[in-house]
Formats: C-alpha cells, structure tokens, sequence
C-alpha cells in the first residue's frame, strides 16, 4: 500500500513481489501499522520490536501484509494496551517497564500504506471483559455484570462508544495531515464471542447475559468505526464479519480468538495466528482493490490480491 495508503486496522503471511512507485508519489513499499494488542498480536509467536513488552508478533497482520507486498520500510508502532491517547503520547507502565514512543512517530510524508486498529481500550472493552470472567459455574458466584455496566438506566459502555468516535476522527484527521499520500484503512475487531447463542462455559468463562451484552458492545464499536472511518473517505476492514463462526466456542484449529483454551498459542481472548492470518488477508485484498493499486506490482497482475503462502 503506497501512493495514498493508511489503514486502521485491528494476519498472515504472504510473500509477492512489489514493483517500483511512481516518481511524482511516495514509494509503494513504504507501510506503517498502527493500534493495540488485537493489531500487535501478544503471544503469537514470535515477540519482536522495541519495546518487547508491547507483545508484537513477527507474525501479526501488519507483518504479514508487509511481506505478501514486499514492502522494503516497514514501522509496527502497535501496543498492548494502547488507546488513541498513545497515539500523541508515551505509553509506559508495560508489564516490563517498557516505554512505547508516541505511535504517531512513525507516520512520515513517505507512507503510502497506514493500518490503525484501535478503540477497544477506549471504551473499556478490555476491563470490562476481565470484570466479567465468571470464574465458577453459573448460577453460582456474582450477579451478571451487565447489571453494573446498565445501572440506573445508563449504558456506560454506550456511553463510552460514542465519546470515543470524536477521537477518531482526530486520528484519522491526524494521520491525513503527518503522511498526506497515504491511504487510510480502519479494520474493525474480529469476534469475541459467538455470533448467536450464550456461550460456552468454562471455555467461555462469562455468563449467558454478560455474553450476550458484550456481543452488542463489539457490534457497537465495529458500526462506530464504520461510520466514523466513512466520514473520512477512508476504508474500512471488516474482520467482524468474516470471523462468525471462528468465536472461542470453536474447537482449537477453528476459533481464531481464545478464550480459556489458547491453541494456537495467544493471549486469552485475543487473536491467535489464524485470525492474523485471516485479517492479513482482507487487508490485502482492500489494498489490492483500491484505487491505484496497480502501483503495487503484487496486485497488478490480477484482479484479486496477491496468492498467500503461510510461513512456518
């Protein structure tokens, strides 16, 4: 993604070969992932970059797009953890004492490719999942805490969604003024739970109700960044969608988010290499069917995106 990229998004590996950019734009091998931990992947092997406890994989979806374009710059700026507020600041507190650079750092005139997942810390969806782990079987153990999160006829979670959809547009305003030729993508965050139905307990560890109201949360939040990436004129990348029926109820080898059972290794309810490996790949096929894509000798030659070839 050169020439006019930048991505949000919240993979796989793929290995093409890119050919030169126009003179008059930035190169097409210049690309740039922003976001958190659904962007990072912590614990899909293997941790890489600077500083290690942000939990970036040498094989989360930003790096798999890189190498199925064959970018020859590519800056993973994602975090663990991080909120838009780590865009303009240093995220520090990490388990190791790391301190993360402002994500913004790596945006420069000469990115064409720029993918941003991010809100999810925003509106507390992270807390709120660990506040929900219902650790004994139900119905023993705490009420559902949904009630908590709709006392007094306020949905905080709601509440939170839609502070956070002015943020970003700061963002994406932000991106468009630090990298000008590039081409924004917002991906959205995949399943967390099953599309239908209550649950799965223990792999699932949360209660029938609280499943059910997280579900609408993420619904939530994908529609928010939907909309708020459209108002831009920028892309979206839906992951939500495309992962119904891969939520942690799904038998090792077919869920592509964990819930208690973390096969392939991942953290608990985060992405595992299948669902980078599937985000990887709708990012690619956006890039490859979006204007000027032809810059990009990976996705000139056919209509659809470049063939994946999964790495070891």
């Amino acid at each position: 993604m050169r020439r006019r990229w930048a991505v949000v998004l919240v993979g796989s590996c793929f290995i093409v070969s890119t050919g030169p950019s126009a003179s008059s734009a930035p190169s097409a091998n210049t690309y740039v992932a922003l976001g958190d931990s659904y962007t990072a992947g912590p614990l899909v092997p293997n941790p890489t970059g600077d500083p290690i406890d942000c939990g970036r994989s040498d094989h989360d979806y930003p790096a798999l797009v890189a190498a199925a374009l064959h970018v020859r710059a590519f800056r993973d700026a994602s975090c663990g953890s991080a909120s838009t507020t780590h865009f303009t600041s240093p995220q520090t507190g990490l388990q190791l004492g790391g301190t993360n650079p402002p994500q913004f750092n790596a945006l420069a005139a000469d990115a064409a490719i720029v993918t941003v997942g991010i809100g999810g810390n925003d509106i507390g969806l992270g807390i709120a999942v660990i506040n929900c782990i219902h650790p004994v079987p139900p119905p023993v153990g705490p009420p559902p805490c949904a009630d908590g999160y709709t006392a007094g006829g306020v949905d905080q979670m709601s509440r939170d969604i839609a502070a956070t959809a002015p943020k970003i547009d700061a963002v994406l305003a932000a991106i468009h003024r630090r990298a000008p030729a590039a081409r924004v993508l917002v991906v959205g965050y995949p399943h967390m739970f099953p599309d239908r139905g209550s649950g799965c307990w223990p792999y699932l560890p949360f209660l029938p109700e609280d499943v059910v109201y997280l579900r609408a949360k993420l619904v939530e939040l994908n529609a928010m960044l939907r909309a708020r990436t459209r108002a831009a004129g920028d892309a979206f990348v839906d992951t939500y969608a495309s992962s119904v029926g891969h939520d942690p109820c799904q038998p090792p080898g077919r869920a592509w988010v964990n819930g208690a059972v973390v096969v392939p290794l991942s953290y608990v309810m985060h992405p595992n290499r299948l669902q980078m490996e599937a985000t990887s790949r709708r990012v690619v096929t956006a890039i490859c069917r979006a204007r000027h894509s032809g810059r990009i000798r990976a996705c000139s030659r056919r209509a659809n995106p470049p063939r994946i070839r999964r790495r070891n």
